[in-house]
């Protein structure tokens, strides 16, 4: 198995601030993804630095997650700090295929959590972030991924931008 050598750990508010400043002052410069090999959600920083990069001007801020770290006031923080775009990752519609994947997970904590969020979303009539639901075939089966559409239908927008993904497996 092959594994990443880089020191792991969050980038500095001050050095994110920085890079931001220089990103803002070219127009090619559209998005900016405030995540990498981990989950962005450890960053107590994101809701503030997603906020900079939008007071900046960067058009579009994304994040990519498992959800499992997404409190309700997490949720609104990000909401109102203007995130543009979320991937939630939720490979599994059952617990053991969830939580065979998503090591040190909880599937029921999960779900819960993403289904407070697109309440929070409701509540708050905020225009975005829009939602990519990404489930993995590879590691769970077509009843499950028919499962999951049936369950998070309901929750999605698609005049928000909201859509379903279908993944294979990488090593990224």
């Amino acid at each position: 198995m092959e594994r990443m050598t880089r020191k792991m750990g969050i980038m500095d508010f001050a050095l994110f601030e920085r890079l931001i400043r220089e990103c803002a002052r070219y127009p090619e410069v559209r998005e900016v993804h405030l995540h990498g090999f981990g989950e962005p959600l450890l960053d107590r920083d994101l809701p503030r630095k997603i906020a900079l990069a939008k007071k900046a001007g960067i058009p579009y801020t994304y994040i990519v997650t498992s959800g499992f770290m997404l409190t309700a006031d997490l949720s609104r923080a990000l909401i109102r700090a203007g995130l543009d775009g979320i991937k939630f990752s939720f490979y599994g519609m059952k617990p053991e295929t969830y939580e065979k994947v998503h090591k040190n997970l909880r599937f029921a904590r999960t779900a819960m959590n993403i289904e407070s969020f697109f309440l929070i979303r409701d509540e708050l009539a905020a225009p975005n972030p829009a939602v990519r639901f990404q489930f993995n075939l590879a590691v769970a089966s077509q009843e499950e991924m028919d499962q999951f559409v049936a369950h998070w239908r309901g929750f999605m927008d698609a005049d928000r931008g909201d859509v379903f993904m279908v993944s294979g497996l990488h090593n990224w």
